[in-house]
């Protein structure tokens, strides 16, 4: 093999040598066609173990490097970009796609009162869809953002929608109203100017909602 390997490499090295000559399938083709026969490999040739180019001359087999994984809890956006969502609304839709982008680190407070508004907006959406309240617009239902989130989880539980699980977890949540996900801490994202949320905590709280998000938009046409 040494002898064909050294050909192709004089050729390369060599200052005449045209690389535009072995673009194509078919230039690569010709170019061995004309490797002179002296330097073509026998291949009826075999060697007694196997070797590798590296220096190791252990016979295990090169191993492949591993990239370390990547904490999930440890990104920059408030979504993570393996949160795919469709979205019907436009509004709505521009905003998921700015919190997909927004580098929450740097713009901790506009993420906070952008995801505050985005969850509210996702929750009308679902209620306008599935006519759960009387008025035309559900932000003039006169529920409070806790009620119309209860209202949705337990249709998406009572249709069998949702895993109970989920729908559980999102109203057991929100009753703390000084917990990370509570009405409280949602409100003081944006009413309340002597609280400032972290951005951990907005990440944790997007990540234990995320598939209620889901569940939600998978419902709305």
């Amino acid at each position: 093999m040494i002898k064909g390997l050294s050909h192709v490499v004089n050729d390369l090295l060599d200052p005449k040598f045209n690389v535009k000559n072995i673009y194509t399938k078919d230039d690569r083709n010709d170019y061995i066609t004309k490797i002179p026969r002296k330097s073509i490999p026998d291949v009826s040739k075999t060697v007694a173990k196997p070797w590798q180019f590296n220096s190791n001359n252990s016979n295990k087999p090169a191993q492949a490097v591993s990239k370390p994984k990547v904490n999930p809890k440890e990104r920059k956006t408030l979504i993570p970009k393996s949160c795919k969502l469709t979205i019907s609304k436009p509004k709505v839709n521009s905003i998921y796609h700015e919190l997909l982008s927004i580098d929450l680190t740097k713009y901790t407070n506009a993420t906070a009162v952008l995801f505050r508004v985005f969850v509210e907006l996702s929750i009308d959406c679902y209620l306008e869809e599935h006519k759960l309240v009387t008025t035309p617009s559900a932000a003039k239902s006169g529920q409070n953002f806790q009620q119309k989130i209860n209202i949705v989880a337990n249709h998406l539980e009572n249709k069998k929608h949702a895993d109970t699980a989920i729908c559980k977890g999102i109203k057991s949540e929100i009753k703390d109203s000084n917990d990370i996900m509570g009405i409280d801490t949602w409100h003081a994202y944006v009413h309340n100017n002597k609280f400032s949320p972290k951005d951990k905590n907005l990440i944790t709280t997007w990540d234990n909602i995320q598939a209620f998000i889901e569940v939600v938009w998978s419902n709305i046409n």
